[in-house]
């Protein structure tokens, strides 16, 4: 990992200051270039079919999470009227 570093800091790709590290100006430009050939090559129907399949079981889920918060809130209000808090005198 030092030596992957150290080669960035080398071609000014990245900078270094007190330990820590963040790209250079030099190395978002880079990062950009590098992000739109990978987006050139993406085949934008056949990632939106992947999506479906990932998103449709991510909203079944939250749909359901929902729900159970929601019923929660609902048996709570209808418990508080006959739950009496307990106090010890």
């Amino acid at each position: 990992m030092a030596a992957a570093m150290a080669e960035l800091r080398a071609s000014e790709l990245l900078d270094e200051m007190s330990g820590r590290y963040r790209l250079a100006p030099s190395g978002r430009t880079e990062l950009e270039r590098l992000l739109a050939a990978e987006r050139a090559e993406i085949d934008d129907l056949a990632l939106a079919r992947l999506y479906e399949q990932f998103d449709s079981p991510i909203t079944t889920l939250k749909q359901l999470a929902s729900a159970w918060q929601i019923r929660g809130i609902e048996l709570l209000r209808t418990c508080h009227g006959v739950v009496a808090p307990v106090r010890r005198a």
